[in-house]
């Protein structure tokens, strides 16, 4: 993931997420619907005290885009 345009996927959030105690929530688009999503995958520990919380959008093909950030 060094080399431009690489992306890392669904393993890197989870060793991200447990590395900085974060919890992060990935969503998807409900197909036709603009603003509606539906959760997909958690990774790390999304109740522990004094970690932050990210929820993500899945675009495809491990493609992720933040939808919040909370730290």
């Amino acid at each position: 993931m060094r080399t431009p345009g690489s992306w890392g996927g669904a393993l890197e959030i989870a060793i991200v997420a447990e590395l900085r105690n974060l919890g992060v929530h990935v969503y998807e688009r409900v197909a036709g619907q603009r603003e509606q999503f539906k959760q997909i995958a958690t990774f790390g520990d999304v109740e522990a005290l004094g970690g932050g919380r990210a929820h993500i959008v899945y675009g495809g093909r491990v493609h992720y885009d933040a939808l919040e950030v909370l730290v």
